[in-house]
């Protein structure tokens, strides 16, 4: 499964497939796979969501089908359906490997950083980024109960 970056996976495929079970019994994910005619899997995807966003959790394509340009049309699909259930915010994850980073970028998101470290040597300052934290995350919060993205039940 990881071949690509050349690493084993680090769980098996009946905790995978659990996990995904779960999650989909949940309505907080969905499973998005592209065929072709012959009904060959070439990509498959697993998005997962919370009430602010959707997350690219976990995808795999078939190393000798890659070149069939599976993964951008079903990353296409993915993005209209967010776009239809009125998710706004798409983070595709693992843009810290370099061989995933090249295909994410291609689709021009904007990158954020994982963590952030702060230091201020004056306590005022120190209060004051507390306060703003405080402020982001209350208007955050105002936002997501005041327009809640709607879920359908499948793909």
């Amino acid at each position: 499964m990881f071949s690509g970056i050349g690493k084993t996976v680090p769980f098996s495929e009946r905790q995978m497939t659990a996990f995904c079970r779960r999650l989909l019994n949940a309505r907080l994910g969905w499973l998005f796979e592209a065929r072709d005619a012959a009904g060959r899997l070439h990509v498959a995807a697993f998005i997962t969501l919370d009430p602010c966003r959707a997350y690219y959790t976990l995808s795999a394509s078939d190393p000798q089908l890659r070149a069939s340009g599976a993964n951008c049309l079903l990353l296409w699909e993915i993005f209209e359906r967010l776009g239809q259930e009125g998710v706004e915010t798409f983070d595709m994850l693992g843009l810290n490997l370099p061989s995933i980073t090249r295909f994410k970028r291609r689709c021009r998101g904007t990158e954020f950083p994982y963590y952030e470290t702060t230091w201020f040597s004056s306590w005022w300052r120190r209060y004051a980024r507390a306060c703003y934290g405080k402020a982001r995350d209350l208007h955050a919060g105002i936002a997501r109960h005041a327009f809640p993205p709607s879920r359908s039940d499948s793909p």
